[in-house]
C-alpha cells in the first residue's frame, strides 16, 4: 500500500518562544496536549474518480497560549490530499499565538479519489506541531476513507461551497442527478451538518416534492434538481460548517449509497440585514431567442446601506453566453444608497444566449458588496441557466417554392380573364 506525506512548517519567532516559556513558568503549569483537532467525522466514504471529500472539524487550544509550528498529513493514497485550506489558515487567519481556550471550525484538507483506486479502507494521520511554554509538542488525529465501487447512480452539487451572512437570507443547494443504464429507485436520503449548527436549519422539502412525484429515475437520465435549502437565523455563529448529503438507492436489486459533502461559510453578523433574492434563480431559455431576465428583491435593515460594487458572472467562461448588467447599473447610477427598511423590486441582469451555445446547465454567481454603519460585507447567491435547443425556421424546398409561384400566377390570370369577360358582356352605357 502507498504512503503519502505532506508537511508545512511555519518559522518560529525566538522571542515569542521565550515569552511563552516565561508565561508558562509564571503560571507554574504547562498543560499537556494543549492543541488538538477533532474531526466531525473521521471516517468517510467516497467513490473512485468522482467524489471530493471534506474533512472538517474543530481546532482547539487549552489554558495556555500556543503557537502553531506546522502540520503533516500522511495518507495511503498518493496525490489525493489537498492541504491548501489549512496552509492558508496558518498563513492568513490563525492568531499567533493561539489564545487560551481557543476554538475554531474549519476544513484543514480535502481528498479527491483518483480513478482506478481499488475498493477498500485507506488510513491517514493529521499531525499538528505546536509550541507551548517553550516546549514543542505534537497532536495526532487518525482518519480513514472507504472507497466503494463506482455506482450507476450519483449526484454532484453545482456549488458545494457557499457563503452567507448571519440572519440575511437562505441558500439553496442545487445538484445534477445522473443515472446509469438501469432504472433506479430512491430509497431515502439525509442532508445534515456534521457538527453543531445552532441557528442553521435544513429544509429538504424541494427534494421531497420531487420524490413524491417520481417513483424512479429513468435509465441514462441526467437532470438538475434542488436538494435542500439552508436557513440562517440571527443566532448562527460565524464560521465554516461542513455537511454531508446522502442518497440511498436500489438498482437491479442491489442497494447502495451516494454521498457528497458540502460546506457553508457564515460571515459576521450584519449591523443591517441587507440582502437580495432572485425571483427565479433557475431559468430555462432556448439558444438564440430572447434573453433570460434575472430580477428579484433588495431587502434592507434598519440602517442605510451603500452599494460598493457587484459581480454577476458564470462559473466557467463560454463564448455566446453573455451577461448584460445594465438594469442594475441604471439603478446604481440613480440611487446613491438604499434607504433603511426598504424592500425594492429590482432587475439585476439579463443573460443573452447565442445560437452557438450547446444545450446544457450553466451555473453562475451573483455577489453584491455593501457597507452599512462603516462595516463592509458581501452577499452571494447562485443562479442557473438551462439552455435548450435553438429554434430554427425551415425555408421551403425549391420545388415547393416553384409550385407556390405557379399557383399565384394562375390565380392572377384567372382574375384578369373574369374582368375581360365582364367587360364584353356588360351593356354599353
Amino acid at each position: 500500500m502507498f504512503s503519502f506525506l505532506t508537511t508545512f512548517t511555519r518559522p518560529v519567532n525566538a522571542l515569542r518562544g521565550v515569552l511563552a516559556a516565561f508565561l508558562c513558568l509564571s503560571l507554574a503549569t504547562c498543560a499537556s496536549a494543549q492543541v488538538g483537532f477533532t474531526f466531525n467525522n473521521p471516517n468517510l466514504t467516497a467513490t473512485s474518480g468522482t467524489d471530493i471529500v471534506f474533512y472538517d472539524g474543530t481546532l482547539t487550544n487549552g489554558v495556555q497560549p500556543s503557537s502553531l509550528l506546522g502540520f503533516g498529513i500522511n495518507f495511503d493514497i498518493p496525490n489525493a490530499v489537498d492541504s491548501s485550506p489549512f496552509a492558508d489558515y496558518l498563513n492568513n487567519n490563525a492568531p499567533d499565538p493561539l489564545p487560551a481556550n481557543y476554538a475554531y471550525n474549519l476544513t484543514p484538507f480535502v481528498i479527491t479519489v483518483p480513478n482506478g483506486v481499488a475498493n477498500g479502507v485507506y488510513n491517514g494521520t493529521f499531525t499538528l506541531n505546536y509550541l507551548t511554554g517553550g516546549v514543542e509538542s505534537s497532536a495526532v488525529q487518525n482518519f480513514s476513507l472507504t472507497v466503494v465501487q463506482t455506482p450507476g447512480f450519483g449526484f454532484t452539487f453545482n456549488h458545494p461551497f457557499q457563503s452567507v451572512g448571519v440572519g440575511t437570507s437562505s441558500l439553496t443547494f442545487d445538484a445534477v442527478l445522473d443515472n446509469g443504464s438501469t432504472e433506479t429507485m430512491i430509497d431515502g436520503y439525509s442532508f445534515s451538518f456534521d457538527g453543531a449548527s445552532d441557528g442553521l436549519t435544513i429544509d429538504s422539502s424541494l427534494f421531497e416534492s420531487y420524490l413524491n412525484n417520481n417513483d424512479s429515475i429513468a435509465p441514462s437520465s441526467s437532470f438538475g434538481q434542488s436538494l435542500f435549502t439552508v436557513n440562517v437565523s440571527g443566532a448562527a455563529v460565524p464560521g465554516e460548517y461542513g455537511g454531508t448529503a446522502t442518497i440511498s438507492y436500489t438498482t437491479n436489486g442491489i442497494s447502495n449509497t451516494a454521498v457528497q459533502n458540502f460546506s457553508l461559510i457564515v460571515t459576521q453578523t450584519q449591523t443591517a440585514d441587507f440582502g437580495f433574492t432572485f425571483n427565479k434563480p433557475i431559468q430555462s431559455v432556448s439558444a438564440g431567442t430572447s434573453p433570460a431576465l434575472f430580477d428579484g428583491v433588495l431587502n434592507n435593515g434598519p440602517a442605510e446601506t451603500v452599494i460598493d460594487g457587484y459581480n454577476f458572472s458564470f462559473d466557467n467562461v463560454l463564448d455566446g453566453l453573455t451577461i448584460d448588467s445594465s438594469p442594475f447599473d441604471s439603478y446604481l447610477n440613480n440611487n446613491g444608497s438604499i434607504p433603511s427598511s426598504a424592500i425594492l423590486g429590482q432587475s439585476f441582469f439579463a443573460v443573452n444566449v447565442s445560437k452557438s451555445v450547446a444545450p446544457g446547465e450553466y451555473g453562475g454567481t451573483a455577489s453584491i458588496s455593501y457597507t452599512t454603519n462603516g462595516i463592509s460585507n458581501t452577499v452571494i447567491h447562485n443562479f442557473t441557466v438551462l439552455v435548450t435547443g435553438s429554434i430554427t425556421t425551415t425555408a421551403p424546398e425549391p420545388a415547393t417554392l416553384m409550385l407556390m409561384l405557379i399557383g399565384t400566377m394562375l390565380t392572377g390570370i384567372g382574375i384578369a380573364c373574369r374582368k375581360i369577360a365582364n367587360f364584353w358582356t356588360s351593356p354599353l352605357k
